[in-house]
This record gives structure tokens, sequence and C-alpha cells, in this order.
């Protein structure tokens, strides 16, 4: 159990990581985004331009980029909920005794 507890905090500090690298992404990419997609709320005269955003190379790298640090995201997170399972379950057998 004090193995399975010290590296729980690992896996806890790389799913920050993969969170932090997917809201750094996200924000790089605003420019690119606001360049084909106009607001609604701005009242634009110009429309969106959705084709221009598919043909982006940029924007292959944000898919690519947001899709694999997703998946090591979600990876991270089954980790960690299988962990705390087994944690909890260790933690009622040792009431138990």
């Amino acid at each position: 159990m004090v193995k399975l507890l010290f590296s729980w905090e690992d896996v806890v500090k790389d799913a920050e990581e993969e969170a932090l690298m997917l809201r750094e992404i996200g924000f790089e990419f605003k420019p690119v985004k606001a360049k084909y997609i106009r607001k609604h709320h701005q009242n634009s005269i110009h429309p969106s331009d959705f084709d221009g955003l598919i043909n982006e190379p940029l924007f292959e790298d944000y898919v690519a980029e947001k899709g694999i640090f997703s998946s090591m995201y979600g990876t991270e997170l089954d980790i960690l909920r299988r962990d705390n399972l087994l944690i909890l379950t260790l933690i009622d057998q040792e009431l138990e005794k």
C-alpha cells in the first residue's frame, strides 16, 4: 500500500501536466482560431471561414496535439481511478482486521 500511495502522487502530477498542456495548446491556438471563426457576440459582418480553418496547417497540428494530450490525460485519470479504488479496498481490509 505504501508503494501505491507514493506512486499515486506521481500520477496526480502527470495528470496535472497533461491538463496544463491541454490549456496551453488551446491558448496558443486562439489567434489562429480567431482568424477563421467569428464570435456571434461581436456582430461581425464577416462570416466565419470554416473551410479556411480546415485547410490551415496549424489546425491539423492543433487537432493532433489536442488528441494526443487528451488521450494521455484520460489514461492518467483512469490510472488514478483504479489506484483510488485499490487504496479504498486496502483501507477497508485493514479496518476489518
